[in-house]
């Protein structure tokens, strides 16, 4: 499946970028939480991006669509059941014991803590979910040196052919800090890990107040960026556009 995601974001895509992959730790159990504003093409891209391949939880409603269950099914998908979706929530009890057996065999798991896609500038509130996966493999489990690495996804044109991506990785967040707190204080505890990911998210952002601040800042930034007395437009990294120079400040 990670070959034929390659080949899909490859062709998709005029180049895709990186940033700080070695943060994704090499072999312990991870929590990859990821900005979601792009679909499927979200999931793709980070299999294409991240150097070990993740497992993702993804709506259950997604394995109703004929052509799209055999994906998901090869890919490893754990679906998650949404009342919002007129499911009974009572059957994430075999998508909680999924994901953390994934974790205990030291493996990845990727979430999308928004619980939806969407189109807005800002990052929206988060589920629970991925705070009480990891804190219940850490200390119910008892297993040893989960992390939750957040990763911030950005494209300058999404609905365009042959744009461009920006997967960026923040720092990972061993889960065991918040062992003691989490056993005097199961949901207090599940709250601070949720706010905590949301703060890490923003930090890998990028996250604006309107889109129009987005384009401002973007503009901003890829002037300031670009080489100064070039003789030839220079098309500067995403990276920098998006972080870079005036820009790193306001998101």
């Amino acid at each position: 499946m990670q070959g034929l995601a390659d080949v899909l974001i490859g062709t998709f895509f005029r180049s895709v970028e990186v940033e700080n992959a070695e943060a994704l730790p090499a072999r312990a159990p991870t929590i990859v939480v990821a900005i979601h504003r792009n679909g499927l093409v979200d999931g793709l891209l980070l299999m294409a991006a991240l150097p070990r391949y993740p497992r993702f939880l993804g709506k259950s409603t997604l394995f109703k669509i004929p052509p799209l269950w055999p994906f998901l099914k090869l890919a490893g998908v754990v679906p998650v059941y949404r009342a919002a979706d007129g499911q009974s929530t009572s059957q994430n009890t075999s998508t909680f014991a999924t994901s953390r057996r994934i974790l205990a065999g030291g493996g990845v798991l990727a979430v999308f803590p928004e619980g939806i896609s969407h189109d807005a500038p800002s990052l929206q509130a988060l589920r629970t979910g991925a705070a009480r996966i990891a804190l219940e493999t850490s200390v119910d489990d008892h297993v040893e040196g989960v992390s939750v690495v957040p990763v911030g996804i950005s494209y300058d044109a999404k609905a365009r052919f042959r744009s461009r991506a920006l997967v960026r990785l923040g720092a990972p967040q061993p889960v065991g800090v918040w062992r003691s707190r989490y056993r005097q204080d199961h949901h207090g505890t599940v709250r601070a890990v949720t706010q905590d990911i949301a703060e890490r998210l923003r930090s890998v952002g990028p996250d604006y107040r309107s889109w129009s601040e987005a384009a401002d800042l973007s503009l901003v930034a890829e002037i300031v960026t670009r080489q100064v007395g070039s003789s030839e437009p220079e098309e500067v990294d995403l990276g920098r556009a998006r972080f870079g120079g005036i820009a790193s400040g306001a998101c």
